[in-house]
């Protein structure tokens, strides 16, 4: 049993056991009403623990549906993936076939070094399925992919030519920008830490991404500025 179910259904036995106790109490006042010692306390104060009672078991009886409803809800089999989450290296596609290779074995995830690569839990498929988000954490494109060899399925692949599928592309946001602020090429950190040769191009003292950029992020993980000046789309 799910965690959740489980939550839901001890949920549901309490409030069914303060239910019933709460009718026990009102049957008892009825047929067996106390007599007080100070006649200013009776039947009046009866009424009011009555009613007290009986609003107390028409909340338990509505807490209780509402409990069912959200548990309904939760049991939805709909999944949300941010647009900004990427797969991992080496990932067939379309992600369609990914999907039905991928069985959420979670070893690519235990095999990362760096620990870039996280799952996420699908609810229609119930899996969980590896995700990396390179505006977070940069794929540093090891050379000998543990990720990729730890995949048993297919899931992920080793490319032919040696050159893995863009993850996304380098965008500038020159306002953040270091060079920006001071008017020359101060800082040129993005072009240092980018793997691929020719990628990161300055025009002065900005800098511009060409379309051989793979989205691997180095060059967001790299940018010494606070909101970064880079951002892989």
């Amino acid at each position: 049993m799910k965690r959740r179910d489980l939550f839901t259904k001890a949920l549901s036995k309490a409030f069914d056991a303060f239910a019933e106790a709460g009718e026990e109490i009102i049957h008892t006042l009825k047929v067996n009403p106390e007599p007080q010692s100070s006649p200013s306390y009776s039947l009046d104060e009866n009424k009011n623990v009555q009613d007290h009672l009986t609003s107390n078991l028409e909340l338990a009886k509505n807490n209780e549906q509402n409990t069912k409803l959200v548990s309904k809800k939760l049991k939805s089999k709909r999944s949300f993936v941010p647009n900004n989450l990427k797969r991992p290296p080496g990932s067939v596609r379309p992600d369609s076939k990914f999907k039905k290779l991928c069985t959420g074995c979670s070893e690519c995830t235990y095999s990362c070094p760096y620990g870039v690569i996280f799952p996420i839990y699908d609810e229609k498929l119930e899996i969980n399925f590896p995700f990396i988000d390179v505006n977070a954490n940069a794929c540093m494109l090891c050379e000998d992919m543990p990720c990729v060899n730890s995949c048993d399925t297919g899931a992920l692949k080793l490319p032919k030519n040696g050159v893995f599928k863009s993850f996304g592309q380098a965008n500038g946001i020159f306002s953040n920008c270091i060079n920006h602020q001071t008017g020359e090429e101060t800082c040129n950190a993005c072009e240092e830490a980018c793997p691929i040769p020719k990628t990161v191009i300055f025009n002065a003292n900005k800098p511009s991404f060409t379309k051989s950029c793979i989205g691997c992020g180095l060059c967001v993980k790299s940018c010494p500025t606070y909101p970064k000046a880079i951002r892989v789309l």
